[in-house]
């Protein structure tokens, strides 16, 4: 079976839009251009499907639109296909130099076609010198759920989409292929023996065609936001839940309320007998998030103080049980309100420059301690990493991290450890490093703060020795 793609470093080719189907091409990326697209969409009859691409150089970005509203995205890089969330798309355009659209109308099967090459990876891959080609079509014939047959020739790929033990569509990299009184299948056998004696043609058999929307299109049909692009490149409001070990974990605020505590029933559980079945209510409004503390039996500190209700901050941290959690994005700084009615008040056990209760007799000198990385890929794959050298080189190829990323330079960064701890140094990136949603180009590192580079997630740990 085909699996899903964290990114493959074997490139596949670039593919053509169908041709009948241009819109318009050539015109320049601008948010308000794009703004404007959506805008005129919303209206349109019938409902419009296609996608909507940039390119820029090296690089070409794709947009998947599904009755007149974005689906899914993702982008190619030298023949590499990877996914991208709605957010990664439009930010990633958002801070290139330049990029010029096109807009194309497409059929459904061309749509999930080009997701299958975004989404998944291929369970076969071979050459016409190994593989006949009328051996595989007459295999893809004999099952009965989709798949899809890549032809890459000279890096231009043709797609075959096989359903029901038919071969039901094809998109030729040639364009005198692309109609005749032959059949598909007849095209497609014609296409690779005319050039056989050309060089070995590449062949890629998908047999999962399982794609899904963008994780981070969270909006009920027509509410999406006039100001899309605007939308889509402000920072993503999120948790950064910090436990007791150093272990840390990322929790982005997409919905209007989310609840937090102990029981299974909360959007977000976490398990800590301090924390109560429904200890906390996040809520979106106007102004940002606020946090409401629901009764709790041991009640929350937030920068320190008791907490009611507040609106957050950026950077606010919430303590509670034996975990730390801090707030990135949001509105307008405003002051705690004081506690009343909890119980008896227990703040949670957590790192801190001075001890939280005074009067405590001295602890031991901490165990030795090392540095260490929790990396999660765009497709939630998660690798760990102590850093044991001083300097640990990051980046897409010859790095001692290699992170397969196609939005990640192939020299990146490094990390220096040192006698005054942890830095990361951005090495004149393409796509930049962002530090806690901020770009940087150097700074000092401490447990919990997470790194983005490209669809990349670094989260930075202490392990004792």
């Amino acid at each position: 079976m085909g699996e899903s793609k964290p990114g493959t470093a074997e490139p596949i080719g670039r593919f053509t839009l169908p041709r009948g189907g241009i819109v318009f091409t050539g015109k320049r990326y601008t948010p308000s251009a794009v703004d404007l697209l959506f805008k005129k969409l919303r209206t349109r009859t019938p409902l419009f499907h296609g996608i909507l691409m940039a390119d820029a150089d090296t690089r070409r970005f794709y947009l998947v639109i599904v009755d007149n509203e974005p689906y899914a995205a993702g982008e190619e890089q030298h023949g590499i296909f990877a996914p991208l969330t709605l957010h990664g798309f439009f930010a990633t355009l958002h801070h290139l130099p330049s990029a010029a659209l096109t807009l194309a109308a497409a059929d459904p099967i061309f749509l999930k076609s080009l997701l299958t090459l975004i989404q998944r990876v291929p369970s076969t891959e071979g050459t016409t010198e190994l593989m006949e080609i009328g051996g595989v079509v007459d295999h893809l014939k004999k099952t009965d759920h989709d798949q899809l047959l890549v032809v890459s020739r000279q890096r231009e790929v043709s797609l075959f989409y096989f359903k029901g033990r038919e071969l039901l569509s094809g998109y030729f990299a040639d364009p005198e292929l692309e109609v005749g009184e032959d059949s598909i299948e007849e095209r497609l056998l014609a296409y690779v023996y005319r050039h056989a004696g050309q060089g070995a043609m590449s062949l890629y058999v998908f047999s999962s065609m399982e794609t899904a929307p963008a994780e981070d299109g969270v909006f009920e049909r027509g509410r999406w936001p006039d100001e899309l692009v605007e939308y889509f490149t402000r920072p993503v409001p999120h948790l950064l839940i910090v436990g007791s070990n150093g272990a840390a974990r990322r929790y982005e605020l997409t919905a209007p309320t989310v609840t937090l505590g102990r029981s299974e029933e909360n959007d977000l559980v976490i398990e800590d007998p301090a924390i109560s079945r429904r200890h906390l209510i996040f809520r979106q409004d106007a102004k940002g998030f606020s946090v409401e503390d629901c009764g709790s039996r041991n009640g929350t500190l937030c920068n320190g103080a008791p907490l009611t209700q507040t609106q957050l901050n950026h950077g606010a941290e919430l303590q509670m049980g034996t975990c730390l959690i801090r707030f990135f994005g949001g509105g307008v700084p405003t002051e705690s309100v004081p506690v009343g009615g909890h119980g008896d008040e227990t703040i949670c056990r957590v790192p801190s420059e001075a001890p939280l209760i005074p009067n405590q007799p001295p602890t031991p000198s901490p165990a030795p301690q090392t540095w260490v990385v929790d990396i999660v890929r765009s497709d939630g794959v998660r690798d760990r990493l102590p850093l044991a050298e001083r300097i640990t080189t990051v980046g897409r190829a010859k790095a001692d991290l290699v992170l397969v990323d196609t939005r990640v330079s192939r020299r990146h960064g490094e990390f220096e450890v040192g006698p005054d701890g942890l830095t990361y140094r951005d090495t004149g990136s393409t796509n930049g490093s962002l530090l806690n949603g901020r770009s940087i180009a150097s700074e000092r590192l401490k447990p919990g703060d997470v790194l983005k580079l490209g669809e990349t997630s670094i989260t930075i740990l202490l392990d004792a020795a």
